[in-house]
């Protein structure tokens, strides 16, 4: 019986080479290498250990620029945000081929990815607002509105209860968003843990299984 090779492993002569690159003998390196050569593949499959291992070096780094950028210099967040935004790509790529390893289509993707980040976006939107508004009736009391300054204290306070009460209105309402956007990346993280289908699918063979 013939031994199981995974034949997405990169080497310095090709996929099928007897002669490793040494670069390889790091499974984490590999799998973040071999991330980001398949820049923008969406089609085929990612197997679990290396779509984990990619977002393991992928926080490592990301731990690392913070660290450095708050104990040495900012211009290291600058390089991070630099960094996050040309590996976006491949790290979407990586979650659709990951998603086609359990059978499940793109679509859960745009799901998690695309709604889910638009839903808490609305909500943070709708928060910072409501924020806001409580920040503006502070300023009042503290320090006072010019514009208000003319107004009988309890037209001011009216104006006071108005703002309040739209402001939590915001913050309520903003739970609806957020629990949307929050359900929908739970899920698709959810489904990104979820082990391979051990057989051929509609999206390709899993590497596991294909023996030479």
């Amino acid at each position: 019986m013939g031994t199981p090779v995974d034949l997405d492993k990169p080497t310095l002569f090709g996929s099928n080479a007897s002669t490793p690159d040494p670069i390889w003998n790091n499974p984490m390196l590999e799998a973040y290498t071999l991330t980001l050569r398949k820049y923008a593949v969406f089609s085929g499959r990612t197997s679990r250990s290396e779509f984990w291992q990619f977002v393991l070096v992928q926080t490592v780094i990301f731990v690392a620029a913070i660290i450095l950028a708050v104990q040495i210099h900012e211009a290291f967040a600058l390089l991070l945000v630099l960094y996050l935004l040309g590996t976006l790509i491949p790290t979407l790529a990586a979650m659709a081929r990951r998603l086609h390893d359990i059978g499940r289509s793109i679509g859960w993707l745009l799901l998690g990815v695309g709604l889910g980040s638009l839903c808490l976006t609305l909500a943070l939107y709708l928060i910072l607002l409501g924020t806001f508004l409580f920040g503006v009736v502070l300023v009042d009391y503290v320090y006072g509105i010019p514009e208000w300054e003319h107004l009988p204290q309890y037209a001011k306070q009216e104006v006071h209860n108005t703002i309040v009460e739209e402001a939590w209105a915001l913050i309520g309402l903003s739970t609806i968003p957020g629990l949307i956007g929050v359900s929908l990346v739970t899920r698709l993280l959810v489904l990104l843990t979820k082990p391979a289908e051990w057989r051929v699918n509609k999206y390709g063979t899993a590497s596991h299984l294909i023996v030479v």
